[in-house]
């Protein structure tokens, strides 16, 4: 249909949702398409939606081109201290600009210099509905200093603020006060946490939650609060007592998606199993559904070695007969990772155990094994290890379903108790790791399922799939392991 004969209002509907669809940059768009026609150049410009949002890149010499054309909608601004020239007194010129009509404000850049200019649109605050603060890349290389705390008067004004997200280079304060509007928190670093709590008291309508503690010492004792609307919780706390005490005082809905991080010290190492069981309350209530799926996971990485994560479902991630692709929710119902350094507290094995003695798993028929990351190097020669996610087998000897995505295949499915999973009805695997492994170890297959039926165990399923998400790949190949047959020479 050619552009003439489609109105003008029309067709900038099509280009506002065709814009809002892809991941190109909205000035990149606008700019290709002015450049198609004196048409497409008009309607761009009379069309609100590209120019309600100003890039930390645009000179404020059109910010004024930016306010008309936007017509009476809110702005969206984004600043930058590294970038502008003259930093604090330009950031405030362009805060000024915009004036009353700032909606939603992303600004990066050093917490001292951001703060200072925080403080010129505290008179517009009542028109934020969200504000983003995040640390520039500057300010990674400077030496530690005290957060930087944002102006109370600026969180006080904010009354219909939906959004604010805080990077750890900045602090909320004593006591800080934020909008009962507020639908989304997320705070780099919370010194302390009944302040939190504290805050959290006057936002029922909040739906996400996001939080790191550096506090090693655990509170002595913490306001009640409850988040009848939360959907997310993602903590990171230190062991010792911290995340028990939280998760007792926030009384949150059933269905609410809980992610947690604990940082193992040796001085905490005592209240750990208070702070495992404490998360894993979440899904032991009442109305709770069972969870039927675990994934473990390790990584081999040096920054991340000596760590370990459990998720758990509530649902069936690959249900029987299930063909082509599964897709599947994003996130967990609980997810507990267990992380530490040096000196370590303990191995992983032992950080596996503690996490599944806790985990109700009568009902779980579904296990996924994973590690990620390179190789160790011995004589020359490349090694990849299980790194004790074969650990979480000996407390699920009733399980149906195994999925391994590793290039310690080997090691995993050679595991003495993988031979004595009596319900075991299928495994998954990862087609390239099997075929690899198929390939490298002729026997060693044979030997495997040979063993099972030795043991009076029926064969398995086989299902090979694409991709590393051994649950959500498309299935590639199948196989029973009745193919598999040992040779006798």
């Amino acid at each position: 249909m050619p552009e003439q004969m489609l109105s003008d209002e029309l067709l900038s509907t099509i280009f506002a949702l065709s814009a809002s669809s892809l991941t190109t940059s909205l000035r990149d768009q606008r700019a290709s398409l002015m450049l198609v026609s004196r048409h497409f150049r008009s309607v761009v410009c009379s069309t609100t939606f590209f120019w309600t949002n100003i890039s930390s890149s645009t000179p404020l010499a059109l910010f004024p081109l930016y306010l008309e054309r936007s017509k009476a909608c809110g702005i969206a601004l984004e600043i930058n201290v590294d970038l502008d020239v003259g930093s604090t007194s330009t950031i405030v010129q362009k805060l000024e600009a915009v004036g009353p009509r700032l909606a939603y404000l992303t600004a990066t850049g050093s917490p001292v210099h951001l703060a200072s200019a925080l403080q010129h649109c505290q008179s517009w605050a009542p028109h934020l509905q969200s504000l983003i603060l995040l640390k520039g890349g500057e300010a990674d290389v400077t030496t530690h200093q005290p957060p930087q705390v944002l102006p109370h008067a600026l969180l006080r004004s904010a009354s219909i603020l939906r959004e604010l997200m805080v990077s750890d280079g900045f602090g909320l304060g004593h006591r800080f006060c934020v909008a009962s509007s507020l639908e989304t928190l997320v705070i780099g670093n919370v010194h302390k946490l009944n302040s939190l709590c504290h805050a959290l008291a006057v936002t029922p309508r909040l739906r996400h939650l996001s939080f790191k503690s550096n506090n090693a010492v655990p509170p002595t004792s913490l306001k009640c609060v409850s988040l009848p609307a939360l959907e997310d919780l993602e903590v990171s706390v230190i062991s010792g007592g911290s995340a028990e005490k939280l998760l007792c005082a926030l009384t949150i809905p059933v269905p609410t998606r809980l992610s947690i991080v604990i940082q193992v010290t040796s001085a905490g190492l005592s209240m750990l199993d208070n702070d495992v069981q404490a998360a894993i309350s979440h899904v032991k209530r009442p109305l709770s559904g069972p969870i039927v799926s675990l994934t473990a996971n390790a990584d081999s990485r040096y920054f991340q070695r000596d760590a370990v994560k459990v998720h758990c479902y509530a649902y069936l991630r690959s249900p029987q007969g299930e063909h082509g692709m599964k897709v599947a929710p994003a996130q967990p119902l609980l997810s507990i990772h267990l992380d530490w350094n040096h000196p370590w507290p303990l191995q992983r094995e032992e950080a596996f155990t503690r996490i599944m003695q806790a985990i109700p798993t009568s009902h779980v028929t579904e296990l996924a094994l994973c590690t990620t990351g390179p190789p160790s190097h011995r004589d020359g020669q490349e090694f990849y290890h299980e790194h004790g996610v074969t650990k979480v087998m000996d407390y699920l000897p009733h399980v149906t379903t195994v999925a391994v995505s590793s290039r310690a295949l080997h090691e995993i499915i050679s595991f003495p108790i993988f031979s004595q999973l009596h319900q075991l009805s299928r495994i998954i695997a990862t087609v390239d790791q099997w075929r690899s492994l198929d390939a490298s170890c002729p026997g060693f297959l044979p030997n495997l399922f040979e063993e099972r039926r030795g043991n009076g165990l029926t064969d398995v399923d086989i299902e090979l799939r694409e991709g590393e998400e051994v649950f959500v790949g498309p299935v590639v190949e199948r196989r029973v392991s009745s193919s598999y047959k040992k040779t006798v020479l």
